[in-house]
């Protein structure tokens, strides 16, 4: 079961028991050293936090709300979709007009950053006293920041590891009320070798760091990429990830050719200079794992 639906399932226990949700952004299948209950899961596709946080948000999933990746077509230009305007209906919005109470700890990234809901998180410290409230969600992103600019495994990863760990041990003590789960939206792969995506047949790529989509036939594409670090997915191929036949919508605001890219590989686009050490996007298991705690 992918990440969307178990959340809705954790989600549900907060009409009969208080819960607090913390999302560790880009943590992914990485093993935390912490007294809890695990399950595994996996993200969505394409595996980033652009698609997993519209879903979140949207209490939709990518071919419902038509978000595949941070860069979409807007007509003749490309756009930033996590740079526009707050979304008109949000999942904790509805659930608190609902009557469940909701707090949700997030970033200046966070989609919805409408009070009363929304508070803006500083340090996991904030979370030792909780008001009383039904559900606290909270999107933590140092992981994944420090992940991308350094890599996974690094000093600083590891020395941020180590403090989320210790703040959750600590969080399970204080918080004796709480259901508490620790949850991911993707894990992350190498990617310092960089491909640059060039416009085909007058169509510029759209996507994300290890993922991309034109608008121009398999045929079209396989004849103008041929790098070894990157897979032109079959239409075949990517109906059967997808689960589906790519939408209208999909194509046309993306594109119904996907290329992924291979393990140590990332993209560059004729508008974005991706310079990470570490990425994701793509189909790696590195990528799509996510481990699942209830503490």
């Amino acid at each position: 079961m992918h990440i969307i639906n178990e959340l809705r399932n954790i989600i549900n226990n907060a009409w009969n028991k208080k819960t607090l949700i913390i999302l560790v952004e880009g943590l992914g299948g990485y093993p935390l050293i912490i007294p809890a209950k695990t399950k595994r899961s996996m993200s969505l596709f394409p595996s980033s936090s652009t698609v997993f946080l519209y879903s979140l948000h949207t209490n939709k999933l990518p071919h419902e709300h038509n978000v595949w990746g941070r860069y979409i077509r807007d007509g003749d230009s490309i756009k930033d979709v996590m740079e526009q305007s707050q979304l008109s209906k949000d999942y904790f919005q509805e659930l608190s007009d609902q009557g469940l109470n909701v707090l949700y700890f997030g970033t200046k990234n966070s989609l919805n950053r409408e009070e009363p809901v929304f508070r803006e998180l500083k340090s996991l410290s904030q979370l030792y006293e909780l008001p009383d409230l039904d559900l606290v969600f909270v999107h933590w992103d140092l992981i994944d920041w420090i992940g991308h600019r350094y890599g996974v495994g690094s000093q600083a990863y590891q020395q941020e590891i180590e403090t989320l760990e210790l703040t959750l041990k600590r969080l399970r003590k204080t918080l004796q009320d709480f259901d508490i789960y620790v949850v991911s939206d993707h894990g992350m792969a190498p990617s310092q070798e960089k491909i640059f995506l060039p416009e085909i047949n007058g169509n510029v790529p759209v996507g994300g760091g290890r993922i991309a989509f034109y608008q121009v036939p398999y045929e079209e594409i396989t004849k103008s990429l041929s790098h070894p670090g990157l897979l032109v997915l079959e239409p075949e191929e990517l109906s059967l990830i997808l689960g589906m036949e790519p939408t209208k919508e999909m194509k046309e605001s993306y594109g119904e050719t996907v290329v992924v890219a291979k393990k140590g590989y990332g993209f560059r686009f004729p508008y974005y200079d991706n310079r990470f050490l570490y990425d994701h996007g793509g189909l790696s298991k590195e990528e799509r794992k996510i481990i699942i705690y209830k503490l």
